[in-house]
């Protein structure tokens, strides 16, 4: 199976590439991973394809240890 192939879910080969999808709001801002409002609580307005396109990191969570009982 190559980069550009992906499997069904009968397990049968593809040429098909996953969709990369984000959420696109009424005040400009887009998310990865999509959210029902904008993180300025803006309504969302449609979806877009993030496949080819380049963007920058704008937080992330490390965690090194997990509370007790998760």
């Amino acid at each position: 199976m190559t980069d550009e192939e992906t499997r069904t879910d009968g397990g049968e080969e593809t040429d098909e590439k996953p969709t990369f999808e984000a959420a696109e709001y009424a005040d400009g801002t887009v998310t990865y991973p999509p959210h029902t409002v904008s993180p300025n609580g803006a309504e969302r307005t449609g979806s877009i394809d993030l496949r080819g396109r380049e963007a920058r990191v704008v937080t992330w969570t490390t965690s090194t240890a997990t509370p007790p009982g998760v």
